[in-house]
């Protein structure tokens, strides 16, 4: 059986920031069919500029990251990927939680 690393607080945090992230989503969501609904298309279109704009920021400078840093991979997860794979993922928006994983 494992060993449950991570204190009480740090257990609490997690679960609380998941609430919010899915609330986030949510909304994100919601927002975006209210402005549609509302025929508000620059409103939406702001909207989606700033939520798909941010995202592909953020994987931007992950990929960028794997890329000068000459593909130093620190965590078991990233060990395990090859440059295409690392790649797919952070087209599909997923690379920066790879970067995340604990080593």
């Amino acid at each position: 059986m494992g060993v449950f690393k991570y204190s009480p607080v740090d257990f609490l945090f997690t679960c609380v920031g998941l609430v919010f992230l899915l609330l986030d989503i949510a909304l994100d969501i919601w927002a975006a069919v209210s402005f549609f609904q509302e025929k508000a298309y620059v409103s939406l279109a702001v909207l989606m500029l700033f939520l798909v704009g941010s995202s592909v920021l953020v994987q931007a400078f992950s990929w960028l990251w794997y890329s000068y840093d000459d593909s130093d991979k620190l965590t078991k997860v990233e060990k395990c990927l090859s440059v295409g794979q690392l790649k797919l993922l952070h087209v599909l928006q997923l690379g920066i939680y790879i970067r995340l994983c604990k080593p």
